[in-house]
């Protein structure tokens, strides 16, 4: 007896499909985390790197979205953990009061000066809208901490900024 093959049965993507259909958001991630383009391209570049090394060790159950932004936030913490471009909070407490586009940039200038983890689960949530469980995922750390670190993020952007955001 012959079988037919299932055409309803999901395919399983390529490496190239899920970079085609994820890679624009995580490129904006590594913009939004940076603000500079060279070091997104450079951020860019090593998640490709890493995402090809581990693709083949996925089953057909992995969310590839959460994988890539997991990867990508790896990819960024452990470069922040290198450099020493961070400078302190309080270099932004001195803003004054602007609207519109400025006040965009203002805002934009103080998520950059923010701890790399809270940057990134700030980012994660408002801008990409993944969940406290998949941010806490992509840091390493549990949904409660990532849920406090995005907080902590929004608590002190407000403390700053007030009803101007």
């Amino acid at each position: 007896m012959m079988t037919t093959p299932n055409t309803n049965a999901p395919s399983i993507p390529t490496f190239d499909d899920v970079v085609t259909r994820f890679g624009h958001d995580i490129y904006c991630l590594f913009m939004q985390l940076t603000s500079n383009r060279t070091q997104a391209d450079e951020l860019y570049n090593e998640l490709l790197v890493n995402a090809c090394n581990t693709f083949g060790d996925l089953d057909g159950t992995t969310d590839h979205r959460a994988w890539l932004f997991n990867l990508a936030t790896g990819v960024y913490l452990r470069r922040q953990a290198t450099s020493t471009g961070n400078r302190p909070l309080k270099a932004v407490m001195g803003l004054k009061g602007m609207d519109g586009p400025d006040a965009d940039r203002e805002v934009d200038a103080f998520i950059n000066i923010l701890p790399p983890k809270q940057r990134a689960a700030l980012v994660l949530r408002k801008y990409h809208g993944l969940g406290y469980a998949e941010i806490g995922q992509s840091l390493n750390s549990s949904e409660g901490a990532a849920r406090a670190m995005a907080h902590s993020a929004l608590r002190t952007l407000v403390e700053c900024f007030g009803d101007r955001i």
